[in-house]
């Protein structure tokens, strides 16, 4: 074969690569639900006779949830036991307290606080000799109990797969996270609610990258001075006094659990979080997060789809960078009430942005950031009457693979 034909066949290839990239690129990445084995449907009387005669009497609820939770959370490790507990094969032994769930023991020993520990036996119960075995016939025996195992009466019945936690998720209410008025006229008084029962909002609620829908938001208000606290944000009038003037003033919370990112979203600070760090760390645009966020998240559950528009992220974006610069400035951002997002940031700018001058780098200096004159890259003549070349931030950042510079509280990288 020439260097002519190697290379236009390796061109013929490489063009049926790329179709082929093009082509899964506009595949919807919509992922199957996983198939999982329902919650254990279990009375809570059986379930609290099982705990109080089988560990102390002392045991905490925390220690509890913890064994119960760690069983729910490895089903490949019970069907593991399970199988070693019931032989199909005249050549195996039945095995109560199997490896499988001696490692388990031993991980129980290691991360349970000692006194949690020892509160799995009952008294006199524990010696150093027996301790392993013993724990695993508790957990086997918890297990049964919970109906996590894939058999029935020794005969196989269904293989565990991941443990559905859907009937337990909790429910969210959005509330001030004030719990009385902070003005200094009103001593601490008690924040009355003043959303109508059948005002409350119902929401979509963005937590990490769970979705919950249906979620209330309430909103407090002091009936001193008529201040109004949400989630994310105080508002109180101009001037009280003044019943015809209704224009109010918003201080927006920097330490706000929730932030409400669209008219009937909110999302939590560890999502907005997330789109201002890849912004910076990954140069990606609202759309590109959009997008990523959709097809990895809002999609993969296929009865709780939620699909995310760029303004939204924007949204999150400005409300996040808002409280991270004025938190670490220790101030409060105020701002007209029902500013538009492009306004808002505007002012968060001429409020915060230090003129564009990045504050921690006001009179700093390092031989990161100044370097000796050079008239060009291989320039090696020292110019003693020239000075130094100091780079300078002004309202921006630099970008890219080769040069990346970031200014600490004392240092550059």
């Amino acid at each position: 074969m020439t260097v002519f034909s190697f290379f236009f066949s390796f061109l013929s290839t490489f063009s049926v690569l790329i179709w082929l990239l093009v082509w899964f690129a506009f595949l919807p990445c919509v992922a199957a639900s996983q198939p999982t084995t329902p919650f254990p449907e279990i009375k809570f009387s059986v379930f609290s006779n099982f705990i109080s005669s089988t560990f102390s009497s002392n045991i905490s609820l925390a220690t509890v949830l913890m064994v119960f939770f760690t069983l729910i959370e490895n089903p490949e490790l019970l069907n593991l036991h399970a199988r070693q507990k019931n032989p199909q094969l005249s050549s195996e032994n039945s095995k109560i307290s199997s490896a499988w769930m001696g490692a388990l023991c031993r991980q129980l020993k290691d991360h349970v606080p000692d006194g949690g520990f020892a509160r799995l036996f009952k008294k006199n119960q524990f010696t150093s000799e027996t301790w392993e075995d013993d724990l695993s016939r508790k957990l086997d025996g918890f297990s049964e109990c919970l109906g996590l195992t894939p058999y029935r009466n020794g005969l196989f019945h269904k293989k565990l797969l991941p443990i559905s936690q859907k009937s337990i998720q909790p429910e969210y209410i959005i509330c001030p996270l004030d719990m009385e008025c902070t003005k200094p006229g009103c001593h601490g008084r008690h924040l009355s609610m003043s959303t109508k029962k059948s005002d409350i909002p119902s929401v979509t609620l963005i937590k990490g990258t769970s979705i919950f829908k249906g979620v209330s938001v309430l909103t407090g208000e002091c009936i001193n001075c008529h201040t109004l606290y949400s989630a994310h944000l105080q508002s109180f009038k101009d001037d009280p006094q003044d019943k015809n003037n209704h224009d109010r003033t918003e201080i927006l919370s920097n330490s706000a659990r929730y932030l409400q990112i669209g008219r009937n979203m909110w999302a939590d600070r560890n999502f907005s979080s997330a789109v201002v760090k890849s912004m910076y760390g990954f140069h990606a645009s609202a759309n590109s997060y959009c997008d990523y966020w959709n097809n990895t998240f809002g999609s993969s559950n296929p009865a709780n789809r939620l699909k995310l528009g760029r303004k939204q992220v924007w949204q999150a974006f400005v409300q996040e960078s808002i409280r991270t610069v004025a938190s670490s400035d220790d101030v409060d951002f105020e701002t007209p009430a029902n500013l538009s997002i492009d306004d808002l940031t505007e002012k968060a700018f001429y409020d915060l942005g230090n003129g564009g001058r990045m504050k921690v780098a006001n009179d700093h200096s390092c031989s990161e950031c100044t370097k000796p004159f050079k008239e060009s890259v291989t320039d090696t003549t020292i110019h003693p009457d020239a000075a130094p070349v100091k780079m300078v931030v002004l309202d921006g950042i630099v970008m890219g693979p080769t040069v990346s510079f970031c200014l600490q509280s004392n240092h550059c990288c």
